[in-house]
């Protein structure tokens, strides 16, 4: 029995959480929408942390993608945690999956820039560190570039003649390396985290199509979950945490 956690006033939630029931039942499993029974299968990182124990599905945001069907059609899902801090259950790699998000020359040369921007970011309170005392740790001078829930502008127009760009746990660690600027993540909870350097004198270039491989078998579209596919993979916790995981 799956329990999916969601909340009727958020759109996203509201219209996924049917299509994941829809699937589940075409391949055979029990399911209730905010019921007391199962396990609990989290729509979004935050407004169901309580029932952050023991089992329980993460669903958030998707990890890779250039189209706009990419943003509001896919999901990640993992277990007991989420992007760095999940497991993925990443045996077995289908690598036609990234095609479907991403052209090969979308992933740009590597830029060789002198400047470092950071990306600021919400802490939801899953790190030993805080955003705070993060920021005080970076020893170098930056640019800082506004969470996306401030409207910054495009990413595309602050990722210019950059050494680096340091992050915390976002996601939008990607979306930077998709671009060429080789990338900082502090935290494990980054999808990145073990594929990076963790400070800014730790510039690492990484096999990002090997990386983006690994992240596109993180992710379902709607349509896949409407299908029930994702269960295949995930039906049972298997593996390492991403922030683990080694090529």
């Amino acid at each position: 029995m799956i329990s999916i956690k969601c909340q009727n006033g958020i759109p996203w939630q509201r219209r996924l959480a049917p299509i994941i029931q829809n699937g589940l039942k075409k391949v055979g499993v029990s399911s209730n929408i905010n019921g007391m029974e199962g396990i609990p299968m989290l729509l979004g990182p935050n407004a169901h942390k309580r029932f952050e124990s023991g089992n329980f599905l993460q669903v958030n945001r998707y990890f890779i993608g250039t189209s706009p069907k990419d943003v509001h059609e896919n999901v990640s899902i993992s277990w007991n945690g989420f992007n760095g801090l999940g497991y993925f259950c990443l045996q077995e790699l289908d690598y036609d999956r990234l095609w479907n998000y991403i052209r090969k020359d979308e992933i740009l040369p590597w830029s060789s820039g002198t400047k470092y921007l950071l990306c600021d970011q919400v802490d939801n309170g899953r790190s030993n560190i805080s955003l705070e005392n993060w920021k005080r740790r970076i020893t170098v001078p930056y640019k800082s570039r506004s969470h996306i829930s401030r409207n910054p502008p495009p990413l595309k127009t602050d990722l210019q003649n950059l050494k680096a760009t340091i992050t915390f746990n976002s996601t939008v660690a990607i979306e930077s390396l998709l671009y060429g600027v080789p990338t900082v993540a502090y935290d494990e909870g980054s999808p990145v985290y073990n594929f990076v350097g963790h400070k800014e004198s730790d510039i690492v270039h990484p096999d990002r199509e090997k990386l983006f491989h690994i992240l596109a078998n993180c992710q379902w579209h709607y349509d896949e979950i409407e299908q029930g596919l994702w269960w295949t993979r995930l039906n049972t916790k298997k593996g390492v945490r991403l922030c683990e995981y080694n090529t």
